[in-house]
């Protein structure tokens, strides 16, 4: 916007500027020249008044302020909280729950009916040696039997399907039902995925049909609950067939977010679950000794 300048004009006294005599000449006595003296006017005090604004202002009008300068700081604020959320948005955009459109879960299972404890058999009676005779060698006491961790779940089939295929599960965490078939996708490698490892129940349900045991947990847990699901990964033992075949134990650990808000953890074979609220490593490192390729798996031979 330009700014316009204007000049003040002094007031005048009815209507006419007042005619200002001629200087008058005076002879000095010497006959030298004289200067002509220069009559003196007073300007009115307003016209001083006024010049000393002009002179202040430079002579210009001071525009109004425009729309930006008035709101200038609510709206660099908007434009602040804008580009915030912009940025809260692309990271929620790359988290794993993006990729829970790839699947849906009818219900979130919580912990189901576990095996009865079994009873302990009683200790057998060693005999007593006769008089003179050497004491015989003992056979070792069989062991106790051991409690079944986990409970039981229906089977939801195990077909596969393309990977832009949505999978609708009747639970969650499934342990069975249809998953991709995709080589190095599906099923996973064996190795510990970080939280920061988008993945989905087609990567891994996969695993479970060839007979391994997925660690589930929720969100971000701590350095070392991280690094102790990768200790179970490390001490479980390998059945016979997977150690001959496979040469490691078939566990992997994953994040996975949809669960029973009580269930943060959770040890998942075909058709079988182990459901907790706390980190339990024993109990964990348990179901995958007693579960990696279990009676009920439909390809325990493969890797």
């Amino acid at each position: 916007m330009s700014k316009k300048s204007r000049t003040f004009q002094p007031p005048t006294s009815g209507g006419t500027a007042a005619e200002t005599p001629a200087p008058a000449t005076t002879e000095p006595v010497d006959g030298s020249t004289s200067v002509a003296a220069k009559p003196v006017t007073s300007a009115p005090s307003t016209s001083r008044a006024a010049a000393r604004r002009s002179a202040a202002g430079g002579g210009r009008v001071s525009a109004p302020p425009n729309v930006f300068e008035r709101y200038r700081t609510l709206i660099i604020g908007i434009i602040a909280v804008v580009l915030v959320g912009g940025a809260v948005g692309i990271v929620a955009s790359q988290s794993p729950s993006t990729t829970a459109s790839a699947y849906s879960c009818t219900t979130l299972l919580t912990p189901g009916p576990t095996d009865p404890i079994p009873t302990p058999r009683p200790a057998t009676p060693v005999p007593s040696a006769a008089p003179g005779a050497s004491p015989a060698a003992t056979a070792a006491p069989e062991p106790q039997p051991t409690q079944k961790l986990g409970f039981p779940t229906e089977d939801m089939g195990r077909g596969h399907v393309d990977t832009t295929t949505k999978v609708d599960y009747d639970f969650c965490p499934p342990a069975s039902g249809k998953h991709y078939n995709v080589g190095g996708q599906a099923p996973l490698a064996r190795q510990f995925y970080p939280p920061t490892t988008s993945l989905v129940p087609g990567n891994w349900v996969h695993n479970l049909e060839h007979g391994y045991v997925v660690l589930l947990y929720r969100g971000v847990p701590t350095a070392d609950v991280q690094q102790q699901l990768q200790d179970i990964m490390a001490q479980a033992t390998p059945t016979t067939a997977s150690a001959t075949t496979c040469g490691y134990s078939k566990v992997i650990a994953v994040r996975f977010d949809d669960m029973d808000p009580d269930v943060n953890f959770a040890a998942v074979a075909w058709d079988r679950e182990l459901l907790l609220k706390e980190f339990d490593k024993e109990a964990l490192l348990t179901f995958a000794n007693q579960w990696q390729d279990g009676p009920q798996t439909p390809e325990s031979g493969l890797c």
